[in-house]
């Protein structure tokens, strides 16, 4: 149930049929697949019980999927290039940052290499979360701070990036 949840935002976000146009083209079918792999990704990382969610409440996982789908929307534009870490376009912050939810590097990588993590997509989703739910125990308040952080990498910066993602959120 959850993939279908997560599925169906990241397709009103971003149509896999961009990716016929996107920086490196992708047939379609190939982008459908890699979405529904993604999503079933997502869902096994957020329901994985050693993994607490970012919310609390009966949807407190599925919350936390939709965000960090939102927050992959925002950084990666689901591109399969960002998502296996390859070209010369795939990795931002200068080639600090890395995967769908361009987790940069330092801690964030908790001890893992920049190719373990774009080898190995549910270990990249799993940084990314941890990466936001640092920034959720340090902004406290409500998501929009904790975007900031993860975006901006401050709970007071204000960026396009957070703004985008917000924009994602209100959308699903």
């Amino acid at each position: 149930m959850l993939k279908a949840i997560i599925l169906s935002i990241m397709i009103d976000l971003l149509h896999p049929s961009v990716q016929l146009r996107s920086y490196v083209r992708e047939p379609l079918a190939d982008a459908q697949s890699r979405y529904e792999a993604f999503a079933d990704d997502i869902s096994a990382v957020v329901m994985d019980e050693n993994e607490p969610p970012l919310f609390n409440g009966p949807a407190a996982r599925e919350a936390t999927g939709v965000l960090l789908s939102a927050i992959a929307w925002h950084e990666s534009g689901f591109r399969k290039d960002v998502d296996v870490c390859k070209g010369v376009r795939s990795k931002g912050d200068n080639g600090r940052s890395v995967g769908l939810l361009q987790v940069m590097a330092g801690p964030n990588y908790e001890g893992h290499t920049a190719r373990e993590i774009c080898e190995d997509r549910r270990l990249a989703i799993r940084l990314g979360l941890h990466v936001l739910r640092r920034a959720k125990d340090a902004c406290h308040g409500a998501p929009r701070s904790w975007l900031q952080s993860y975006a901006a990498g401050g709970c007071g910066v204000r960026s396009a990036s957070s703004r985008d993602s917000d924009r994602a959120i209100s959308i699903s």
